[in-house]
């Protein structure tokens, strides 16, 4: 009886501590298996932080304004092809004409307008007209005559080169070539002709000429477009024209001219100018 006690006993021991250690296993297996559980919760949460911020990452570049476009640049201005230059000034041609083998002298006292166009390669063309007053003393229509006062005229046309031109000064180099005149009359006095009678008597001499020669203009600029100039030129007369007259006048109604004309060779004319220029 006791064998059939100690028997079950031992046979109940055996079977609790296979339990036992079934048990034991068992919890091991399920504490490993909550570890594999709870350790990928790590990434998990990394994973749910990376996805919380890189949204917001995407949303501020998103936010960020865009770069603003570089104002247009307007393209540089066409270089000038010409150069406008308009002088206003004073002039004082000094010259010597030839009449009847006479030397006469001359001074001119008058108004100097020109215009010069500079290229932008540097050619330069070039206009001027001047007008005003002549005196000698080498002419005398009557015995108690000095020195006598009358008009003289000039036009020009110059062709040249311009080594120098920029807002603040310009040099030009020109040759010209043009036609001048001087006249001269006389007060009209009363005297008897021989076949008139007693007429009013007046005497003119006029004298023109054509000229070459060269100039040399030099331009100061003052602002963008007002300076000052001056310029000087010599000038040959290769040929002069020279005319006599004498205007007879009677009553009013009866005029009677008689001319005489002579060609001949002038010598030599200066002509210094001064004045104010405008550049465009």
């Amino acid at each position: 009886m006791k064998r059939i006690i100690v028997s079950a006993l031992i046979a109940c021991a055996t079977v609790f501590a296979q339990e036992t250690v079934v048990t034991a296993d068992t919890a091991a297996k399920v504490t490993d298996s909550a570890a594999q559980v709870v350790e990928p919760a790590t990434p998990v949460t990394e994973s749910a932080e990376t996805a919380s911020a890189e949204p917001a990452t995407q949303t501020a570049e998103v936010v960020e304004p865009a770069a603003s476009a570089p104002a247009p640049v307007n393209a540089p201005a066409a270089e000038k092809t010409w150069t406008h230059l308009w002088g206003v000034g004073a002039t004082v041609p000094v010259e010597q004409y030839k009449s009847r083998g006479n030397k006469i002298d001359l001074i001119n006292y008058g108004l100097d307008l020109s215009y010069t166009g500079v290229a932008r390669f540097g050619l330069a063309l070039h206009l001027s007209i001047a007008a005003g007053s002549s005196s000698t003393d080498n002419i005398r229509f009557e015995k108690n005559d000095d020195r006598l006062v009358g008009s003289f005229g000039a036009v020009e046309a110059g062709l040249g080169f311009s080594p120098v031109n920029t807002n603040g000064f310009t040099l030009v180099v020109l040759a010209v070539a043009g036609y001048e005149y001087a006249e001269f009359e006389s007060d009209e006095n009363e005297v008897r002709h021989s076949e008139l009678g007693i007429v009013e008597r007046r005497f003119t001499e006029t004298m023109g000429a054509l000229s070459v020669g060269g100039d040399l203009v030099l331009r100061f600029g003052l602002s963008e477009h007002i300076g000052i100039f001056a310029s000087v030129g010599g000038r040959w007369l290769p040929i002069t024209v020279t005319e006599s007259s004498v205007r007879y006048e009677k009553d009013d109604d009866y005029v009677r001219t008689e001319s005489y004309i002579e060609d001949d060779r002038g010598v030599y004319s200066v002509v210094p100018a001064i004045g104010a220029m405008w550049k465009f």
